[in-house]
């Protein structure tokens, strides 16, 4: 599979790297350069340069989002008394930041990011593997 991964130097980045490169083609993306360490494909690439993301994401299976946008979604006014994404302790109180950011700013610009959970089969314990994917639809104009 190829992936992209968008802001992969990070805190986060890094450890799913480690993770993927020997199953997957990775090409990393951040406005860092990578760990001297770092053997893969990489692109200096921010995450509000649009077209460039575009042009990385041509013939990607799957993009994954590690990139910081807390700053950049600030910038473009949007007010942390809705969206409380923005708020200093959402790190802490939310069990999935990122994809809460993302749909609180898909929800304000007309679209809606809906969950579709899949059973992956069982760990060792009996416990159900859960993969979870998101599928974005514009809203119903009213």
């Amino acid at each position: 599979m190829n992936l992209l991964i968008l802001g992969g130097n990070g805190m986060l980045g890094p450890w799913v790297v480690r993770a993927l490169k020997n199953k997957h083609n990775i090409l990393l993306t951040d406005i860092n350069d990578p760990h001297p360490n770092y053997k893969g494909e990489f692109l200096k690439l921010s995450v509000d340069d649009t077209q460039g993301v575009i042009n990385a994401s041509k013939n990607m299976d799957m993009i994954m989002i590690y990139a910081t946008m807390k700053n950049f979604i600030k910038e473009k006014k949007y007010k942390s008394d809705y969206l409380n994404c923005l708020h200093d302790n959402s790190l802490k109180k939310q069990k999935y930041p990122a994809v809460n950011m993302l749909r609180q700013i898909m929800r304000c610009n007309g679209f809606h990011l809906y969950p579709h959970v899949v059973c992956n089969g069982y760990d060792g314990m009996g416990k159900k593997i859960r993969i979870r994917y998101y599928r974005v639809r514009k809203l119903q104009e009213t």
